[in-house]
């Protein structure tokens, strides 16, 4: 199945879903991130902590958590259900381009276009 929206008026920059296919998650030009009702497609919650476009996101495999990277060079770890902002990582000196997690959860990728990739750990 498939559903057409237009996501241009967000400028929509990245997205990611949910394991369980209930909800995705938009990064856009506007500095925020989005999640969103995959099946409705209306918007749930809205983080507007980032002061740059929000390049790159990508959800915790439980579904409970967020990252996002963004061009104020930081990334954000989010709790989904809230909004709250649980960890900010900075150290890249560009604007971060893409974020991963790894499937353990232990560890969160980056690059930037500063020309580095970065792994964070605990």
């Amino acid at each position: 199945m498939s559903k057409d929206a237009s996501w241009a008026w967000l400028g929509v920059l990245s997205i990611a879903i949910t394991r369980d296919g209930k909800y995705f998650l938009t990064g856009s030009m506007d500095n925020t991130v989005r999640v969103w009702d995959l099946e409705t497609y209306k918007p749930l919650l809205l983080f507007t902590e980032h002061k740059g476009h929000v390049t790159s996101v990508a959800i915790s495999r439980d579904g409970n958590y967020a990252v996002s990277g963004s061009g104020d060079k930081s990334i954000k770890i989010w709790e989904l259900k809230t909004g709250k902002v649980l960890r900010t990582l900075i150290g890249h000196e560009g604007s971060v381009y893409f974020v991963a997690i790894s499937p353990d959860e232990e560890f969160i990728a980056s690059c930037s276009y500063d020309g580095t990739i970065r792994v964070w750990g605990e």
